[in-house]
């Protein structure tokens, strides 16, 4: 089983400006076919004249792109599971530490994944996108580390990397996968986000929502 693992919205901003809602969000798949379909749709946006360098980012693409991605994704064997944060109930003390607030939605997403969806023995990969960067993503890959040994330790065969979301095609479809969900979360009623929700409906399997109710 493959895992790729990555997150949306902002922790540098509690400001009405800001996202509502953090999301720490994994994809996983059985095999590869779901990175070779769209890096194959990669290809022929390039021959298109769609140049993609840094490859897709959900944010950032256009939305023709968007709905090329995600009518693809649909169709593929991929299984969404999303922890995602009110900001608004983290308390004021935390809100500096982006770390801290980071560590806490990656361990119940993880804890919830080795306790179900890779509860068996057999090898798996996991794979982080690289959050932040200098001391703070140094901080939180030795924390994922010791998380993993933890809370994975039936899992011998447990291979996990931490990897720059434009590097590798897995990460970003959890990047497209984490949009989708957040978008939805935060304008229900937006016309564009109730579309591609309703795309990619049937691949989501765990929405946890722990902090709504505060």
């Amino acid at each position: 089983m493959l895992c790729f693992i990555d997150e949306s919205g902002e922790l540098s901003n509690y400001k009405p400006t800001g996202s509502k809602y953090f999301m720490c969000t994994a994809v996983l798949m059985f095999d590869y076919a779901p990175i070779n379909a769209l890096d194959e749709l990669r290809l022929q946006l390039e021959h298109e004249g769609f140049p993609l360098p840094g490859g897709f980012h959900a944010k950032e693409d256009a939305r023709p792109m968007k709905v090329r991605v995600l009518s693809l994704l649909a169709k593929q064997t991929i299984y969404i599971h999303t922890v995602a944060l009110k900001k608004s109930a983290v308390y004021e003390n935390l809100r500096d530490d982006e770390a801290f607030v980071y560590r806490i939605a990656c361990h119940m997403l993880v804890r919830s994944l080795l306790k179900d969806a890779l509860a068996d023995n057999d090898d798996h990969s996991m794979v982080f996108s690289t959050y932040a960067s200098g001391k703070v993503a140094t901080r939180l890959q030795s924390f994922q580390r010791r998380m993993i040994q933890e809370l994975g330790s039936v899992h011998r065969g447990l291979r996990i990397a931490f990897l720059h979301a434009s590097s590798h095609t897995g990460l970003q479809i959890a990047d497209y996968c984490s949009w989708v969900v957040q978008r939805h979360l935060e304008q229900p009623t937006d016309s564009q986000a109730i579309e591609f929700k309703e795309l990619m409906q049937s691949r989501l399997v765990n929405l946890y929502l722990p902090f709504d109710g505060k």
